[in-house]
């Protein structure tokens, strides 16, 4: 009763301040009495998210858009996190207020003692989903993976920085610390010593290559990218973190390849989602294969760990796991070795 009374408090307090600034948000509703309606509340793992449609009261006017309000769970760092989001898409908005098929969500304010960002509210599902959904799917899920990879670019290309190596030496004692974890979940031992001399050949080749450099997303997956018809949106910029591109299209491939952990996507159309992703990232342009399999390879690990450490005491979903991860490695060791 307590967490329900605090609840309706927080809620009561966010529809407050949201309805005082309304006209700020939507100068479009030109001065007009509207209303707030909760339309959805969602629990994360770092945040709570609330949903808003804006109704106009003449009722034959209907809905004005809709607002979000995304609020980081108490913690420490929990403000900083908030406001460097909210900084990266006030910086960001810019450089897609005018595409109409690239976007994110319009930042429209920030409280720093709720540590809440309010946004518009957008439409669309996640390529994830999406995968899941579309009857004969192939060819518009390959133009959306085509579309993520122009909005990646896009990106990074309005938050360049000056070009420079990748830190390799801190990834391969990072790799090397999760790959000892694996072996206790029973990962092959073989496996990983191929894993970490593969990933050492790697290292050693790019600590000394200047790579370009931009702020990255930080969680570019299929999970935070959603469609809504031929829009592309990305949710849950970082905003902290400033190193090669190449991390943030590692992850977007490793998210592509866990799919079949949970959905029997063929191989070949996750190799064209893979292709569409990078065309439409890099165009013509060649790319650094050395860097897109080196951060693979960590990633896929401290991927596999955070699974296989949440499979404990499930042993059919950890065994299936250790297959699905073991079967993604050796394809990892395999493509660095042609």
């Amino acid at each position: 009763m307590a967490s329900g009374a605090a609840d309706r408090g927080r809620l009561d307090e966010i529809r407050q301040r949201l309805e005082r600034r309304l006209a700020d948000y939507m100068p479009e509703l030109g001065g007009m009495p509207a209303t707030l309606q909760l339309s959805g509340c969602y629990q994360r793992a770092y945040s709570d998210l609330y949903l808003f449609e804006v109704a106009r009261r003449a009722n034959d006017r209907g809905f004005a858009g809709g607002l979000a309000v995304k609020i980081f769970v108490p913690r420490n760092g929990a403000r900083e996190l908030a406001q460097s989001q909210y900084d990266a898409l006030t910086s960001t908005w810019p450089a897609f207020a005018c595409s109409e098929t690239l976007s994110l969500p319009r930042p429209l304010d920030f409280f720093p003692d709720l540590c809440a960002i309010v946004t518009e509210k957008i439409q669309g599902e996640s390529l994830e989903r999406a995968i899941r959904r579309i009857p004969a799917p192939a060819a518009r899920w390959l133009a959306l993976n085509g579309g993520a990879g122009r909005w990646l670019r896009r990106f990074h290309d309005a938050t360049a920085l000056p070009p420079r190596p990748l830190d390799a030496g801190d990834k391969l004692r990072g790799l090397e610390s999760n790959l000892r974890r694996l072996e206790e979940y029973g990962i092959s031992p073989y496996l990983c010593r191929l894993l970490k001399t593969s990933a050492e050949v790697l290292g050693e080749h790019l600590s000394t290559m200047d790579l370009k450099t931009a702020s990255v997303h930080g969680d570019f997956t299929v999970d935070n990218v959603l469609a809504d018809g031929a829009r592309i949106i990305a949710l849950d910029l970082g905003g902290r973190d400033r190193n090669a591109v190449y991390h943030d299209i590692a992850s977007y491939l490793n998210s592509l390849a866990l799919i079949r952990l949970s959905w029997p996507v063929s191989r070949s159309l996750l190799g064209r989602a893979r292709d569409a992703f990078l065309g439409g990232y890099f165009g013509h342009e060649s790319h650094d294969v050395a860097a897109v399999d080196f951060l693979r390879t960590t990633g896929l690990a401290s991927v596999a760990l955070e699974i296989l450490g949440r499979r404990r005491g499930q042993p059919l979903a950890a065994w299936w796991a250790r297959r699905f991860f073991e079967r993604r490695f050796r394809e990892l060791v395999a493509g660095q070795r042609t």
